[in-house]
């Protein structure tokens, strides 16, 4: 009887154990996240169908504002990232809301199709102005700035794009650019009446990239270009790993942020600093230009009024606190 009651509750065990094992083994029900919508173009200038992935952001579904857009080749590697990182941006008022629109590229082909000067990017630049760029802002309300954003052969292919035709984009970012020659690295189409913003970087330890990144810094720092604004950009130091695969993260958020550093709400450390800057009228100045950019409300944001009201008390202020308060014409219409 014991060996029998032993056996039944061996039995009961191993059925239980693969119950809940065949439990374990179910896939959970979720529900798909969504990054984005991909859309097929059937291209004459490149003679075939170019896969396009198009990132809107928050709000676009139910608002009736037209948005910068930000184009990066290379979508199959960095659109998810871009996308999220423009997302997060914009939460934060560090750049305004922004479609991204990515194209996606195989190995090696892309190489063909990004290499400065070569008949493959000369097809691709064409492709942007005759078929994809009217594409985007037939489809997708779109205002009239433009930026183009690229890594590696991308990188390079953004700086071929502002050399031959810069027209065509109104910012140009560019992460790791290689390769970078007579292609790539003359500016003078450039004029003062169409101006352009240019951000490239390199990280630290990228062998021949830093060279090329390093040459086209001393070039653009010995002749001035009238029109042209830039930065340059080294990403090292601290715990920062960065390398020629990784170098896209921190530049392009490094890219972006210098890009719509006119966009950011103001917000100085203390009050001592404020006055230094010019005070409350620098802060109109800056949010007058704030509006003239990008169509923002004219008058000084809410979170720089609180911002301000705050280092003003933290660091007896009297004075700034007062001057805020008792003046109104200075506050955004949507704090007044």
């Amino acid at each position: 009887m014991r060996l029998y009651g032993w056996g039944r509750l061996i039995g009961l065990a191993v059925l239980t154990a693969g119950f809940i094992g065949a439990r374990a083994l179910e896939t959970p029900t979720g529900v798909p996240v969504s990054i984005g919508t991909s859309y097929s173009i059937k291209s004459s200038s490149l003679g075939e169908d170019r896969e396009v992935l198009v990132a809107l952001p928050e709000g676009y579904e139910t608002g009736a504002d037209e948005y910068p857009v930000v184009y990066l080749p290379e979508g199959q590697w960095y659109f998810p990232f871009a996308a999220d990182m423009m997302k997060r941006l914009a939460s934060r008022d560090q750049m305004p809301p922004s479609i991204l629109v990515a194209m996606k590229m195989e190995n090696p082909k892309r190489f063909g199709l990004l290499q400065p000067g070569g008949e493959g990017s000369q097809k691709l630049a064409a492709f942007l102005r005759e078929e994809l760029i009217p594409f985007v802002e037939g489809n997708f309300r779109t205002n009239a700035h433009r930026t183009l954003m690229g890594w590696e052969y991308g990188g390079a292919f953004s700086l071929y794009v502002l050399a031959q035709q810069p027209d065509l984009f109104d910012a140009y970012i560019a992460s790791s650019p290689f390769p970078i020659g007579e292609h790539n690295n003359d500016f003078s189409k450039v004029s003062a009446a169409d101006p352009k913003f240019l951000f490239f970087g390199v990280s630290q330890n990228e062998s021949v990239v830093n060279g090329g990144v390093e040459a086209l810094e001393k070039k653009l720092q010995n002749e001035a270009i009238e029109g042209l604004s830039w930065q340059s950009h080294l990403a090292a130091g601290g715990d920062l790993i960065a390398n020629h695969v990784t170098s896209p993260y921190p530049l392009f958020l490094a890219g972006l942020s210098h890009l719509h550093a006119p966009y950011r709400p103001l917000k100085p450390q203390t009050s001592a600093e404020f006055h230094e800057m010019g005070g409350v009228e620098f802060a109109k100045k800056h949010y007058a230009r704030r509006a003239e950019i990008y169509g923002t409300p004219e008058g000084i944001a809410p979170q720089s009024i609180w911002w301000l009201l705050r280092i003003a008390a933290e660091g007896n202020d009297f004075p700034l606190f007062e001057e805020i308060l008792n003046s109104v014409e200075i506050f955004s219409e949507r704090f007044r």
